[in-house]
């Protein structure tokens, strides 16, 4: 007949506890609860109490879950292999199959897979943000020092007449590309958002902005 501990440990290790938790919650080591691991009546008894866990709690939350299980279900939203899963929970590989069988770690498994998909969302996002304000202060530096060597250029009565006039023209299509470039870019916004946008006259628009 088992002890109260080893019915503990029994307990612990049905609901996918390593051999050191299940130790703990007991009060053992886990070298104990690996040698009772081998007899024949506490295997008997861990089988049964594997097969009826799932049954006997059907409705536990999320905060039912053992250390062990949020380990895995984090690591599996992850898109990590099941081998390694077993691996950082402790358990083996038969375990976390076993566990993904449960209703209560399914539940754990969905929100932890939306965590991860917003958190990547995030980042993207983040990322994307951050190359742009970059790109966006490169290319304003750019025009600025541009559009000062122009207007230098424009301004200086040591260069010949032909060379200040190509400077002016350069600005003024600079200046139109600019602006063409903005609508062109949000256009592209727009439309990647569902709508359609019509431009009924491109040329006299161009035109204007040159």
């Amino acid at each position: 007949m088992l002890s109260e501990k080893q019915l503990t440990a029994v307990k612990a290790l049905a609901s996918g506890a390593s051999n050191r938790a299940a130790g703990r919650a007991a009060g053992v080591s886990h070298v104990a609860v690996g040698k009772w691991k081998k007899d024949a009546e506490f295997q008997e008894a861990l089988q049964s109490a594997q097969e009826a866990f799932p049954k006997c709690y059907p409705s536990m939350s999320s905060e039912a879950l053992t250390p062990e299980q949020e380990i895995a279900a984090k690591a599996l939203a992850n898109g990590l292999p099941i081998e390694e899963v077993a691996k950082l929970a402790g358990v083996s590989k038969r375990t976390v199959l076993r566990w993904k069988k449960m209703d209560v770690f399914q539940a754990e498994l969905k929100r932890a897979r939306h965590s991860v998909a917003k958190a990547s969302i995030e980042i993207i996002q983040e990322s994307k943000e951050s190359a742009s304000q970059i790109s966006r202060n490169e290319i304003s530096l750019m025009n600025t020092l541009a559009f000062g060597l122009l207007k230098e250029a424009m301004s200086n009565p040591e260069l010949g007449m032909r060379i200040r006039i190509k400077a002016a023209e350069t600005f003024g299509n600079w200046t139109g590309i600019k602006y063409m470039y903005e609508i062109n870019t949000a256009i592209e916004l727009l439309e990647r958002r569902g709508f359609k946008v019509v431009v009924e006259d491109v040329e006299h628009l161009d035109n204007e902005m040159n």
